[in-house]
């Protein structure tokens, strides 16, 4: 395993992209994981493994370095969660609990990308000193709530979904109704 590992980046115009990977580690069936560990009250949604941008920095970074970590390649990214759950006093409850990995693919290229684009963007911003409002990354995103989370999710799958729901459209899900 691979434990608590800054890991840097030169993405050229002075942008220097750091990450503090916490775990790389093979799973029972021989697949090199990238886990993210979480200790949170609740279980965090399903849909966060496919669309976490602190995975994709870490798939990122751990490929970038894969030689001097002694990988050839990274198969499954995800989290494990660590519940913080008082210890009942009685019989009755569940005290603290490690829950089986999340884990999902590895990102593919074109979801590698499109984040350190948006890195990019966000590098650029700073150093025009703008910095927009958006308290939105913690675990209980707001895509645990979208009727189409199942699309953009990585999985792509549409069927079932009813589209008049939408009042607007999210690129995600707009490219893949495209395709």
């Amino acid at each position: 395993p691979i434990m608590q590992r800054l890991l840097e980046l030169d993405l050229g115009d002075d942008i220097v992209f750091r990450t503090k990977l916490d775990l790389a580690c093979a799973t029972r069936e021989g697949d090199i994981a990238i886990v993210d560990v979480k200790s949170a009250s609740m279980e965090f949604p399903e849909v966060l493994a496919p669309l976490s941008d602190q995975i994709t920095a870490y798939n990122i970074a751990v490929l970038a370095h894969a030689e001097s970590l002694g990988l050839q390649s990274v198969d499954k990214v995800g989290f494990i969660e660590l519940i913080k759950k008082t210890i009942p006093k009685t019989a009755r409850g569940e005290g603290p609990v490690i829950r089986e990995p999340k884990l999902v693919n590895a990102r593919d290229h074109s979801q590698m990308e499109s984040y350190l684009q948006k890195v990019r963007w966000t590098a650029a911003a700073i150093v025009r000193q703008e910095f927009a409002r958006d308290p939105r990354y913690a675990h209980n995103t707001p895509c645990s709530m979208c009727f189409a989370a199942s699309a953009c999710s990585g999985t792509g799958d549409v069927d079932g979904i009813d589209f008049a729901k939408a009042k607007v459209l999210p690129d995600a899900l707009r490219s893949r109704l495209a395709a």
